[in-house]
């Protein structure tokens, strides 16, 4: 097993370990019998004990090997942290020897001041890339070091952190300096460039001089061009001023100023004759729209006059004034226009402001045209109030003699102050008709009048509809009140004098108040007393009928005997409590027929009787002697 297990075949050696146990136990068994009954007591446990003995070696070796594994894994990440760092750090450091070097050549080329952001970029830089290689060098001479056999997992994954915290910083430090190079590479391309941009806009100045002195023989003036071109050389020789003193940086913004100023003045120059060519036509449109307005207002003082001629003045209130106005605005058009002439004639040539003039001038052209329009708006608006007038007045007239219909017809129903209104709307349409026959009616005012009273005859209309079908509904429900009552009263009246020997006195008047109640609701001409009345005259029957049929129930009564040879011949009724009869003749369900079983007595024949009433009468089960009296029933 062992030399297999110094090779590293676990398996094999363990393969080895058992097949040699396996060959003892046959050994062991081949020897003879007493010898074997001798020694076999103590091979069995050793065998036993041999292999827990190699699985437990197994599973230790196999934990170390899995521990060497990881510590290695481990050591090997920190190593190559370690490495990364020490890289990087040695090329920043050459990075920054050359830089250093670009720098001081840079700096020589600026001010100063200029060249503060590239020394302080390089400064900041050596101190990162300084302070790293601080940091690396006190791991590399201490226990940090990951080729230390004696450290762990744990130890080791700390010192790769440290050395990737290195890495980090180096990644801020070579960021500051690209920063640095970048700069730097800026700086010189600009200082390099500059004589080259220098000369490209002293060649377009020169061509846009060229194109002005053209311009100035064609008759343009070229006092605003000469402005911008000239600021733009004045802004060129501030740059060149600046180089030339080391400002690269300012020289060069000074240098881009100047190059869009003169951007500007090539197409200033370029645009100038079109901008002539606007402005005169320009002047020229608005020349001639003036004299279209000029005929739109006398059009417009036309309209006006008609229309004070023929409606009333409270009508064209809102247009008057409206042609001075619009004739002030021409005038003020005419100025405009005049200036902008002036301002394209050959001693001002003001493209810009001749724009401004025309545009000022349609303004007040536009505000004169919208005056004279609401001159012919409010004539149109007129002339169809003028032609809608009579109808509205013949449209209201009908709505209100339909509400007057109405009311008439159904004149109790229908509250007063709805008559009232109808008046107020009748009057209104009557003052439109009033205004309508004057010389000059405000047919505005007409129609207004003869809406608002059609729209409030409809509106009474619908109400006194409504007021109506609800006095109809409150009849009917009267009525049927009364009927009801009326019923119970009469349902009432004949069980009492049916059955008036047994009937007590809270019955009778009871009746007699529900009696009382009835002829009031008959009497009266109130809906409502009616229907309340009525009610109670019901329940006033309804009570008498209870208590009436309760002292039927309750009473003795035995009828009178008419037939000759009787035992009861000549003898007056008695009144006898009820008694249970006989359950073959009674029907079932039903409370309105015989009351509840009493005790009775014996008659002189010596059987026993049951009296009492009942809501109707029984042609049947009716007897004399041994027989009972049958009970009610439903019907005859």
């Amino acid at each position: 097993m062992n030399p297999r297990f110094k090779n590293g075949d676990f398996s094999g050696g363990t393969a080895a370990g058992i097949k040699e146990i396996q060959r003892l136990v046959q050994e062991s068994r081949q020897t003879p019998t007493g010898t074997s009954r001798q020694t076999q007591w103590w091979i069995i446990p050793l065998v036993v004990l041999a292999v827990i003995g190699i699985i437990i070696g197994l599973i230790i070796f196999f934990y170390l090997q899995k521990t060497r594994a990881k510590i290695s894994a481990a050591r090997q990440k920190a190593m190559l942290a370690k490495q990364g760092a020490a890289a990087e750090i040695n090329k920043q450091l050459e990075t920054l020897q050359m830089l250093e070097i670009k720098v001081n050549v840079t700096a020589n080329r600026i001010t100063p001041e200029e060249a503060v952001p590239l020394w302080d970029g390089l400064q900041k830089a050596k101190n990162l890339v300084d302070r790293c290689s601080e940091t690396y060098s006190n791991l590399a001479h201490s226990a940090g070091d990951p080729e230390n056999p004696k450290l762990g997992e744990a130890q080791l994954a700390a010192i790769e952190s440290e050395y990737k915290k290195i890495l980090g910083d180096l990644s801020q430090g070579g960021e500051t300096i690209k920063e640095v190079e970048t700069n730097v590479a800026l700086v010189q391309q600009t200082a390099d460039s500059f004589q080259n941009e220098v000369s490209k806009i002293q060649t377009d100045i020169t061509k846009v001089r060229n194109k002005q002195e053209e311009l100035q023989k064609a008759g343009f003036r070229i006092d605003y061009l000469t402005g911008l071109i000239s600021t733009g050389s004045n802004t060129l020789a501030q740059a060149k001023t600046m180089v030339a003193g080391k400002q690269v940086l300012g020289g060069t913004k000074q240098l881009e100023l100047a190059r869009n100023q003169v951007e500007t003045a090539m197409k200033a120059t370029g645009e100038l004759p079109q901008r002539k060519q606007e402005a005169e036509k320009a002047v020229e449109t608005l020349s001639s729209r003036i004299e279209q307005v000029k005929s739109t207002v006398e059009n417009g003082r036309d309209n006006f006059e008609r229309v004070a001629a023929v409606y009333a003045d409270s009508t064209w209130q809102s247009i008057q004034g409206n042609g001075t106005e619009a004739e002030n605005r021409i005038n003020w058009a005419i100025e405009a226009m005049e200036d902008a002439k002036a301002a394209v004639g050959t001693e001002q040539q003001d493209w810009p402001q001749a724009i401004k003039s025309v545009e000022a001038g349609n303004k007040w052209l536009n505000e004169a045209v919208s005056l004279i329009q609401s001159i012919s708006i409010l004539e149109s608006n007129l002339k169809i109030a003028q032609q809608d007038a009579p109808n509205e007045i013949n449209a209201a007239r009908t709505d209100i003699q339909q509400a007057w219909d109405y009311i008439n017809r159904y004149d109790e129903d229908i509250r007063e102050s709805l008559e009232d209104d109808l008046r107020t709307a009748e009057n209104k349409n009557i003052q439109a008709g009033q205004e309508l026959n004057k010389d000059r009616p405000d047919y505005f005012e007409v129609c207004k009048l003869s809406r608002d009273a059609n729209e409030s005859a409809d509106r009474i209309l619908i109400q006194a509809r409504t007021e109506h079908e609800t006095a109809e509904r409150l009849r009917n429900k009267a009525a049927s009140t009364r009927r009801d009552a009326s019923t119970r009263v009469s349902i009432a009246r004949k069980y009492i004098e049916d059955h008036y020997q047994v009937v007590k006195q809270d019955a009778r008047s009871s009746l007699i108040s529900g009696e009382e109640t009835l002829r009031q609701a008959e009497a009266t001409l109130d809906v409502n007393s009616q229907i309340s009345l009525a009610l109670k005259a019901e329940a006033a029957a309804n009570q008498a009928y209870s208590l009436a049929q309760n002292d039927v129930n309750n009473s003795w009564q035995r009828p009178t005997s008419t037939s000759s040879g009787t035992s009861g011949q000549g003898i007056p009724p008695v009144i006898v409590p009820n008694l249970p009869r006989s359950t073959t003749s009674r029907p079932s369900g039903g409370s309105s027929s015989w009351g509840s079983p009493r005790p009775g007595r014996p008659s002189p024949s010596g059987t026993i009787r049951t009296g009492g009433g009942s809501s109707s009468w029984s042609s049947r089960g009716s007897s004399r002697g041994g027989g009972s009296r049958g009970g009610g029933s439903r019907g005859w």
